[in-house]
């Protein structure tokens, strides 16, 4: 599905997608690393795809299991910027500055 989203074929990558989810086992409390990979897919596949709103609810659910993954709160900030939340965005930018500064405090200890 992702190299076919890569290469433009969104109507296969959509059904290479929903193959996927078909056969993938129900998400348990703790996510396996092949639904983590699957739920990333899905909110790039949704962003790309212009369904923002979607994208964000699916980095939300990631974020639940992977709180700290800065990587992911700047995908985030990214999707706020581009639905026009700058309000939302701007507290965003500043959580993630708050991040960065508290792992350089922790590093030094």
């Amino acid at each position: 599905a992702d190299v076919l989203r890569a290469t433009g074929q969104w109507e296969a990558a959509w059904k290479a997608f929903a193959q996927i989810k078909r056969w993938e086992a129900e998400p348990t409390e703790k996510p396996t690393p092949a639904q983590l990979q699957t739920r990333a897919l899905e909110a790039a596949m949704l962003e790309q795809d212009g369904h923002l709103g979607l994208a964000l609810d699916a980095l939300n659910t990631r974020l639940k299991d992977e709180p700290a993954d800065k990587k992911l709160l700047t995908q985030r900030l990214a999707v706020y910027e581009k639905l026009g939340w700058a309000d939302i965005a701007a507290r965003e930018k500043v959580r993630l500055a708050m991040f960065d500064q508290q792992k350089k405090i922790a590093g030094k200890l």
